[in-house]
Order: C-alpha cells, then sequence, then structure tokens
C-alpha cells in the first residue's frame, strides 16, 4: 500500500534530520523520517549545497519513494516511525545505476536530469564515432 504526499506538506528539521507526515491508502497519517546522514549523503552524490531542507526539497520524490517502500516493507521502528536512512538510498542509487549500464551497453545514453532540468551527464557511443574517422 504505498504512501502518498499529503496537501499541505507538513516538515520540520530537526537535528536527526527532515521529519515529515504522509499518507496511506487509508488515509492514516504516516510519520516518517529522513536522516541527516542520508541527507548529506545524497547531496554529497549529485553535488548539491544547501541546507537540510534545501536536500530534501530538491529530492523530496526520491525520499517519498523511498519511504512509501520502505512502510510497505514494514521497515518502521517501534514508535511507528519510517526511517529513510543513507543505505536505503545507497541500495536505490545502486540499483539505478545498474539500469542506466545495462541501458547504455553499446547504445546513447542520456543521464537523468538534476533537479533543475540540468543534464547531469551525457555518455555516448565513442567508439563508433572513432571508428569511422579511422576508415574515412
Amino acid at each position: 500500500m504505498p504512501l502518498k504526499r499529503l496537501k499541505n506538506d507538513h516538515r520540520v528539521t530537526t537535528w536527526r534530520g527532515v521529519e515529515f507526515w504522509m499518507a496511506d491508502e487509508a488515509g492514516s497519517l504516516v510519520f516518517c523520517r529522513i536522516s541527516h546522514e542520508a541527507l548529506w549523503d545524497q547531496a554529497k552524490r549529485t553535488h548539491f549545497e544547501g541546507t537540510d531542507l534545501k536536500v530534501f526539497q530538491a529530492y523530496q520524490d526520491l525520499f517519498e519513494q523511498v519511504a512509501s517502500d520502505a512502510f510497505d516493507a514494514d521497515a518502521i521502528n517501534e514508535a511507528g516511525c519510517v526511517i529513510v536512512t543513507k543505505e536505503a538510498l545507497d541500495r536505490v542509487s545502486r540499483a539505478a545505476l545498474g539500469r542506466r549500464r545495462v541501458q547504455g551497453a553499446g547504445a546513447k545514453v542520456q543521464a537523468p536530469q538534476t533537479p533543475f532540468g540540468g543534464a547531469i551527464l551525457r555518455v555516448a557511443n565513442l567508439t563508433e564515432k572513432r571508428r569511422g574517422s579511422r576508415e574515412g
């Protein structure tokens, strides 16, 4: 049962990270937290600079999806809180990187966009271009 973003987006920054509420399909509130370590690791991974709140805002969709997946897997603490950790984000990043590698084998691939619309990087199959220049 996936979690959904609330219409009135309530979140607070604490020494633990960013805490926010989501709702399950029945409308029940679920308390979630993105750890400070997870926020800063994501910022470092993507070369993003800003406060915890700015990192959360830039990657909110990702963080909410990971929180929803954790909720679906019953990965909640004794207080009923879904906590998104650095390790959870590492697993998501490794899985996404693996998909890009398989997708990009021998083909042109455009990497994902930044939250601001700019491409992070562009990878092209340069081998074919080099072969063409040697033959001509």
